[in-house]
Order: C-alpha cells, then sequence, then structure tokens
C-alpha cells in the first residue's frame, strides 16, 4: 500500500481573539480578527488517493471533537483534503509535522501557528 501526505483545510470555525490571545500575541498576530480556519497536515499508509482523504479527514475531525478544540468553537469545522501527495516510506517514518494547526483569520495576511 503506498503512502500519502494530506494536507487538510478546515474552514467554519470562529475563534474569539480572548480564546487565543496567549498564541496570537507569542506569534506576533493581530488580536483583534477571530480565527476563521486553519491548515494541517496528516500522514496515511492506506491503498489510494479517496481513501487518504477520507482517513486524514477522519483523524481531524475526531481531533475536533475532543478538548482543547471542542471548546474553543461553536460549530465544528468543514474539512476537506487541499493536497493529497503519495510519499515514499522514508517520507512517511521521517515526514514532519505530525500534528499542530497553521490558524487563519478573516484577513489572509492573519496566520498563528500552533
Amino acid at each position: 500500500m503506498p503512502f500519502y501526505r494530506i494536507t487538510i483545510n478546515g474552514q467554519g470555525i470562529c475563534i474569539m481573539p480572548k480564546d487565543m490571545s496567549a498564541l496570537r500575541l507569542a506569534m506576533g498576530g493581530d488580536n483583534s480578527s477571530p480565527i476563521v480556519g486553519f491548515f494541517t497536515t496528516r500522514y496515511v499508509h492506506v491503498p489510494n488517493r479517496n481513501a487518504a482523504a477520507d482517513k486524514a479527514i477522519a483523524m481531524v475531525t475526531k481531533l475536533w471533537t475532543q478538548r482543547p478544540y471542542s471548546q474553543m468553537t461553536i460549530a465544528a469545522p468543514r474539512l476537506s483534503a487541499e493536497e493529497i501527495d503519495q510519499i515514499s516510506l522514508r517520507g512517511f517514518l521521517f515526514g514532519k509535522p505530525r500534528k499542530g494547526h497553521t490558524f487563519y483569520g478573516t484577513d489572509k495576511d492573519d496566520q498563528s501557528s500552533a
């Protein structure tokens, strides 16, 4: 079975500045607009591209139903696979990051990493 790296885009969340103020200040971001989405990357070992997208989205969905993410926003994110790349075993074993998010606000230049 092949290995895949999937970039997931999560949209439709609304995390208010008060909930992310420490993170935004640490990253040098603006504290006035809400977080409305994020990108995250996942690695999977599945038979094909469709299964890769489905598994990666399921992994992120599960994460966003647990704390602290489930407490930060009212609505669950709408998730889509932005990029699906087949990678080598080496890329699968040593690829980074394995977790974390890059959040974005209403202004496309406004991004904070977590």
